[in-house]
């Protein structure tokens, strides 16, 4: 029988092929376009979900007004987050995660233009689930760096890179001392090389005056049942007790300009709305968008389909009354 009705079918489609391209390159067009696109909006929803803890981890992000009006922040200067971590009980995991100035590798006698290149501290590895391959951390130490596997099969191959040196424009030379999994696509954090934090920190306390200095972006693990409004109330009363006075800006009642605030990591990807970050960000609108458009041109599709084969199946009438009379 159903060797019977797939003849049938094949003969339809030799009698009338203009029709049958059409109506079969339509519907096609139409449910891949839906399928690719919801492939889209699946990838964005799942981003930095991959983590154990990850609706424990928080960004430090900074509301700032400029010149330019109000803006947000998923950074931080260095030297204040750093003091917050010395002094706040709570911001004893956190990740610090900064990008450096020179982007040159220099490996023996080759040069190399390499993005992905930041400075960390190990808690990277102790909040995120950034698997290590081999070696350990030493990030806290001077002149260590860890690199992706990527990059090790790159510029070593099959040779073991653990206890190699290269040397970074600006920032001297460094060893590696892991190797670490690739970081996922769907993860906010993206990076090739992770080099020691230590110069960084060093200069920071050094500049402790709020004239210049970098910044990083910031993520704290948060013990459980933590109260996110009294820890922002200990930032505040940090920064007005300790901070410079030229280094802060306050209103006439004294109250801060800039304000720091907890953001959700498992979020920033999509509905932080950062006007500066360290790392690609991109909006919840674009998901709903072109999830919008996904579930209409699926719609569209199968109604175009169905009102086609409508239309023809006027001229099977005399076809299936001729298979009703003989049964």
């Amino acid at each position: 029988m159903i060797k019977n009705y797939l003849r049938l079918a094949y003969r339809r489609l030799l009698k009338d092929k203009f029709f049958s391209v059409l109506n079969i390159t339509g519907l096609t067009v139409g449910v891949t376009s839906f399928i690719l696109l919801s492939l889209y909006v699946r990838q964005e929803l799942s981003f930095d979900k991959f983590h154990t803890n990850g609706e424990r981890i928080y960004a430090l992000a900074e509301n700032v007004n400029t010149q330019n009006g109000s803006e947000v922040w998923e950074s931080y200067r260095v030297s204040y987050a750093a003091l917050m971590k010395d002094r706040i009980p709570e911001f004893q995991k956190m990740a610090m995660l900064g990008f450096v100035s020179g982007k040159l590798v220099k490996l023996g006698k080759e040069n190399f233009h390499e993005d992905g290149i930041l400075w960390a501290n190990d808690e990277v590895f102790e909040i995120f689930d950034f698997p290590i391959i081999e070696g350990v951390t030493k990030l806290s130490e001077p002149g260590t760096a860890v690199i992706s596997k990527t990059t090790a099969e790159k510029y070593f191959g099959t040779e073991n890179p653990i206890g190699k040196v290269f040397e970074l424009e600006k920032d001297g030379k460094f060893e590696i001392t892991a190797v670490v999994e690739d970081a996922p696509v769907n993860s906010h954090i993206q990076f090739n090389f992770l080099i020691s934090s230590f110069n960084a920190l060093k200069e920071a306390a050094e500049r402790f005056d709020g004239r210049g200095g970098t910044v990083s972006a910031n993520y704290i693990l948060m013990p459980e049942d933590v109260d996110l409004d009294k820890l922002i109330g200990k930032i505040d009363q940090l920064i007005l007790s300790d901070w410079p006075d030229h280094a802060i800006r306050k209103e006439e009642n004294g109250e801060l300009i800039n304000n720091a605030f907890f953001f959700p990591y498992e979020d920033i990807h999509l509905k932080s709305g950062f006007t500066f970050s360290p790392f690609t960000v991109s909006d919840i609108r674009y998901v709903y968008l072109f999830g919008s458009v996904a579930i209409l041109i699926l719609i569209i599709a199968c109604l175009n389909y169905i009102n086609m084969v409508t239309a023809r199946s006027i001229k099977r009438i005399k076809e299936i009354g001729l298979r009703k009379v003989m049964g």
